[in-house]
This record gives C-alpha cells, structure tokens and sequence, in this order.
C-alpha cells in the first residue's frame, strides 16, 4: 500500500467529510494562505491572525515536525528532506495536509502556514477546497529584505516544547535566561534547518520555487503585501493583516 494513501480509515475520512460539507453549507468558512521567504515571520502573523480570526493556524511545518519526534517512517524520510533544506514532494504534503483538515478543529477554516510552496502545491489545494465546496479567502505576503531574513534565522531559537513552539531571536529578542524559554521555561534549541549553510539553501529554493506564487496569487485576485521587515516590528505587521478583513 502506498506511503500516501489512507485506506484503513478512508470510511471514517469519508463520513467527516460528508458532515463537514453539510456544515459549510450553513457557515462558510474561511482558509487564508500565508507566503513569504524562510524567516518572514509567518509562524508568528498565523498564531496571532488565528486568534484574531478565530480559526486554528496550520503549520506544514509543525506536522512534519510531528512526524518526525514520532519516529515515525514519514519522519524519517522527512528529516532528510528538511535538514537538507529542501521541501517535501507535492503528493506527500498534500495528503498530509488533507488528513488534518479533516479534524473538527478546523472546520470553520485555517491560516496555512509553510503550503503551498510552488505552483503545483496551489493548484492541489485550490481542488482540493474546490472538491469540498471551500475556496481560499486571500493569500498574504511577507516581504522583507533578505538581510534582516538572515539575521532572524541565524540567530533564532526555537523552544523544544511543541505544544508552545515559541522563537526568540538572540540578536533582536533574547531570553531573559540563557537558553530557557521565557513562557515555558523549557530548553531552546536551534532547528537543524537554520544552519547557516541551510539557510542559504532554503532561500534559493523559495526564489526559485515559491517566488512564482505571488504571480499565481495575483492574478486570481487574492495576493495582499504586507512590509515585514525588521523596522516595521510585529505589532505593525499584525495591525496590516488584520486591516485586509
């Protein structure tokens, strides 16, 4: 049996998939894409538009994460990828994507968060809601200059207790202790995946593979830009955001 398929539980998938057809028939709800390079910010605009929004943030990223503290034989395959700074295939992040938006918790929509990455990605997740009677509600772009992208990344920790999965930035927002959370009190850590070398991997395959998307995003009419650059501050960010609903 394929990696990427559901079979043992395609009834149970089938059944909520009915019942949430029948619920967007009454409520219908709204997915909000977030894009931009590798250190953007969109981790922290998802968690503090999904409030705002009152609807969960979906992170690829998280559920890759997942995966991988698992020890799952996804994670092992995922951890390659990532630490290698290189994206998921299509079929694998769509089907892992789909699996979870079937959880009651986002019923009344999403922030996604890290997908799509390319033009193939956008057009399964545009079926994707198509088939299920959804469709995106807007598409938000982070821009920064690639300077400040590497002066978060480098110096960003990140906390070890994903149920908080706060970042600190040793440059611009440090811990009040060295290498403790300040929210948690859990240990920080670098993710593999801001490695200097890394980082410089990441953002020539988002030039050259997810850059494309704000053309895409444009011209069916949902793109919105939002300055996110080190000046600018979150607060800021967060106020534009919320200013495009």
């Amino acid at each position: 049996m394929s990696l990427f398929t559901a079979q043992p539980t395609e009834s149970p998938q089938r059944f909520q998939t009915m019942l949430r057809s029948l619920f967007w028939t009454f409520c219908k709800p709204r997915f909000v894409v977030l894009i931009g390079p590798p250190g953007a910010g969109k981790g922290t605009l998802a968690n503090e538009l999904a409030a705002f929004l009152e609807i969960p943030n979906v992170s690829m990223g998280d559920l890759f994460r997942r995966e991988q503290a698992n020890g799952t034989t996804l994670g092992a395959m995922l951890s390659d990828l990532i630490n290698a700074g290189k994206f998921a295939p299509d079929e694998l992040t769509i089907a892992v994507l789909k699996k979870e938006l079937l959880k009651r918790k986002y019923w009344r929509g999403a922030i996604l968060d890290g997908f799509p990455r390319n033009i193939n990605q956008a057009m399964l997740l545009s079926t994707m809601l198509e088939e299920q009677g959804a469709s995106l509600t807007a598409v938000i772009q982070l821009s920064a200059p690639e300077s400040d992208l590497l002066d978060r990344l480098a110096y960003r920790l990140t906390c070890s207790n994903k149920d908080c999965g706060r970042t600190f930035n040793l440059k611009m927002l440090p811990p009040k202790i060295s290498g403790v959370c300040d929210h948690c009190q859990s240990r920080l850590y670098q993710r593999p995946d801001d490695a200097p070398a890394v980082i410089e991997s990441r953002l020539a395959t988002y030039r050259t593979q997810t850059a494309p998307l704000v053309e895409f995003y444009t011209s069916a009419g949902l793109l919105k830009t939002v300055c996110a650059d080190n000046a600018t501050g979150k607060d800021k960010v967060l106020k534009a955001a919320v200013g495009l609903f």
